[in-house]
């Protein structure tokens, strides 16, 4: 098997961090999601960073961890719902690293969103 990192894609709340634990598991791989990372590394909630800093300093921490991760190799990478909207943030990752983008309109739950009662809210 390939040493390249496995990329997961797609809008907030599609299921890639759930599937890249999974995934990683089955592989024997390290799994890291990118918002985990931003948020451990800064203490703070993404809601946070945005909120006190801007969007954009948020994307610029997007930038950094793509930029750091794309060195490693082997990974399951579950990326932030809007990392894969910014060009400069797609780079480092060029090639390897296979990019699996979550089909938002093959989940019947959609239809149900937001959760009621809870669930992750949008920014």
């Amino acid at each position: 098997m390939s040493d390249d990192n496995i990329i997961l894609t797609g809008f907030m709340g599609t299921g890639k961090t759930t599937v890249g634990r999974l995934l990683a598991a089955q592989l024997g791989r390290l799994f890291v999601d990118t918002d985990d990372l931003i948020v451990g590394r800064d203490g703070r909630s993404i809601a946070a960073i945005f909120r006190e800093d801007g969007e954009a300093r948020f994307r610029e921490l997007e930038r950094q961890t793509a930029a750091e991760l794309a060195g490693r190799r082997g990974l399951v990478i579950a990326t932030g719902g809007g990392l894969m909207l910014d060009p400069s943030t797609l780079l480092p990752w060029e090639p390897p690293g296979r990019s699996s983008a979550s089909q938002l309109s093959r989940l019947p739950f959609w239809s149900a969103w937001p959760p009621k009662g809870g669930g992750r809210s949008c920014l």
